[in-house]
């Protein structure tokens, strides 16, 4: 039996890798009909299985090219088709693309669509005590409740996943929850709580050695110092930050912070 839709899937997932997407693309539709001829000759696993990769793989390109709307339609597909499927992997896997789906339109300033995909896999992962991905959910709700300015939302769900976080060790997801309730104080003009928010995510993220949420929270202690009138303060964090940012090489965040004290300073 000739089997000559079988090179598709690594064919295509290189191409992907070299950014050769119009290539990939002719290959997909390829890959597409080839698949639907030998259906008849297929398991049933085998069949889903590809099908599921040819999705999979569409929505990677489109995402990659910048191209969101059709990465979304093409996982939307994929959504679908594991409905379809009804497996618990499917189902589990659908919980995933719900996810990543909520954090592109969070991305693309669609915090409304972005709940609505967020709360499907938010569902699954409760149901599945999945506590990790469950927390991690919750804070892009957060988030995209404090897009949408909903400032007391965005805190209950942070609190909500930090608890989780904190029950599984998981200091950095803990650290970034209070950096956005920190963020929260700062928008009701609460600065005082900001400050303390964000100095708790600083511990939190030294706990998991992450230099860049440390240098994020001290950028923003300068700024609210400032705000209340608190300028040796101010200072001495945005040395901090400054601090982290060349361990991290970062030159954007440096040139940011050392313009941000100068503005004020100088």
């Amino acid at each position: 039996m000739n089997m000559s839709w079988r090179p598709f899937p690594k064919k295509i997932f290189c191409l992907n890798k070299l950014l050769q997407f119009s290539k990939a693309k002719d290959l997909i539709r390829e890959f597409e009909i080839k698949i639907a001829a030998y259906k008849s000759t297929l398991l049933e696993n085998v069949y889903n299985s590809n099908r599921q990769k040819r999705y999979e793989y569409e929505g990677a390109m489109y995402y990659a090219e910048g191209n969101y709307d059709l990465a979304l339609k093409s996982y939307g597909n994929l959504i679908e088709l594991n409905k379809d499927i009804n497996s618990f992997e499917s189902l589990i896997k659908n919980a995933e693309y719900f996810a990543f789906i909520g954090r592109v339109n969070n991305d693309q300033g669609k915090p409304s669509a972005a709940l609505d995909a967020f709360v499907n896999a938010a569902y699954t992962y409760r149901v599945n005590y999945d506590t990790l991905n469950w927390a991690k959910v919750q804070n892009d709700m957060a988030y995209s409740y404090y897009k949408l300015a909903n400032y007391s939302k965005c805190m209950a769900y942070t609190d909500s996943a930090m608890q989780k976080l904190l029950l599984i060790n998981n200091d950095n997801g803990a650290g970034y929850s209070k950096s956005l309730k920190g963020s929260c104080y700062w928008e009701l003009g609460k600065y005082d709580s900001a400050v303390m928010a964000h100095k708790e995510s600083i511990g939190l993220r030294k706990k998991a050695n992450n230099l860049s949420g440390q240098a994020h929270s001290w950028k923003s202690i300068g700024e609210l110092y400032l705000l209340s009138g608190q300028k040796n303060q101010a200072l001495v964090a945005y040395d901090s930050a400054a601090g982290f940012y060349r361990q991290l090489k970062d030159s954007s965040g440096l040139a940011e912070t050392y313009n941000k004290k100068r503005e004020r300073f100088l």
